[in-house]
């Protein structure tokens, strides 16, 4: 239902309203359980982390300073057993 105030201009109606007011606080609600959900995610569901010592080519490796690298053969010291590893930036 809509009115007319003095002036002639309409006014919103209170079913309009509250239908938007309940629009809002069920995306606020919607929101706040989908947040709780995904904080509550087991281990299983995060990417694995990154390793720092390289075991064979073309893997995924993280440099002292931080960033990505990838891990590449190199020419192993005398104490080392082969195959050897080293870990280079990706670009």
């Amino acid at each position: 239902m809509r009115g007319l105030n003095r002036n002639g201009l309409l006014l919103e109606s209170f079913e309009s309203c509250s239908r938007r007011a309940v629009c809002a606080i069920s995306s606020v609600i919607l929101a706040g359980v989908l947040g709780m959900v995904t904080a509550g995610c087991g281990d299983e569901f995060l990417a694995p982390a990154t390793e720092t010592e390289c075991r064979e080519v073309a893997s995924q490796c993280r440099l002292p300073g931080g960033p990505l690298g990838v891990c590449e053969r190199r020419t192993c010291h005398a104490s080392e057993a082969p195959p050897c590893f080293t870990c280079t930036p990706q670009h």
